[in-house]
């Protein structure tokens, strides 16, 4: 599913439908979740055959860092509590955002192959999640099995369903915003007195460990920042490296430039 295409609503609109015809509920949008804890809590304490939606969750459950706590958590909840028949309904933008661990666990995929924004009604194509189970290929078949076309969420659900997703975002961005200005304030944090003057000086005092190779009159901003690490200076910001390095290119340029004069005077 792409972003914008209405998983939310397809999700939303079909736990609506089959709860109410095949078990006389209505939705529950305690049942939404955003984050693992979340996931958890409500899938121990929901009904038997309930919906449970982890509405964009890939952040927590996706292939981007392999097998996280996060993915084994879920990946182990997933494939160990089938038994309860509490079903699970995951908006992701893509299969291939899930972690294989989860992915593997799927037992069919809708896809929202087109919406009507005007009417807010979307166009779903079914497909099973079919695999040898035992054998080690784990070889996958997506046989179609139909096409669906999902209607609207009424207003006032879908409005109270916006509204928590707002209140759960701009929690997510409160606690990022936090993140990003501690990663900030850490890397102005001077971590060695060693200035690009310094640098420079230990350059040359080390020629042969600073040249890109033994035969180059060049020095490598890389064997620069191994040399400061080797003798001790430790992480040394990245902008106060290359100055120093610079310095010392230019004025080992210069000093070349000079004897090349007075050889030819």
């Amino acid at each position: 599913m792409y972003p914008q295409m209405g998983k939310s609503n397809a999700a939303l609109y079909q736990t609506m439908r089959v709860l109410e015809e095949l078990h006389g509920w209505k939705l529950d949008l305690d049942n939404v979740v955003w984050d693992v804890p979340d996931f958890l809590e409500r899938r121990k304490i929901m009904r038997r055959w309930d919906h449970l939606i982890p509405d964009e969750m890939q952040e927590q459950a996706g292939n981007r860092s392999w097998q996280t706590e996060d993915n084994e958590i879920v990946g182990q909840e997933l494939e160990t509590g089938s038994f309860e028949h509490k079903h699970v309904i995951m908006t992701i933008p893509s299969k291939h955002r899930l972690d294989k661990l989860i992915a593997d666990v799927c037992t069919s995929q809708m896809v929202v192959d087109r919406t009507d924004v005007h009417h807010q009604i979307s166009y779903v194509t079914v497909y099973g999640l079919a695999r040898g189970q035992l054998d080690r290929s784990s070889k996958e078949f997506t046989p179609k099995l139909g096409t669906l076309t999902l209607g609207r969420t009424p207003p006032d659900i879908w409005a109270e369903y916006l509204k928590r997703k707002q209140a759960k975002f701009d929690q997510g961005r409160d606690i990022n915003l936090g993140k990003a200005k501690a990663l900030q304030k850490e890397a102005s944090i001077v971590r060695t007195s060693i200035d690009a003057d310094m640098i420079e000086s230990l350059i040359f005092a080390n020629e042969n460990r600073a040249k890109s190779d033994t035969n180059s009159q060049r020095f490598s901003l890389n064997k620069v920042m191994t040399l400061l690490k080797d003798e001790g200076y430790g992480d040394v910001p990245y902008g106060r490296v290359q100055r120093g390095t610079a310095q010392a290119n230019e004025h080992r340029k210069m000093k070349t430039q000079l004897e090349i004069a007075e050889k030819a005077a």
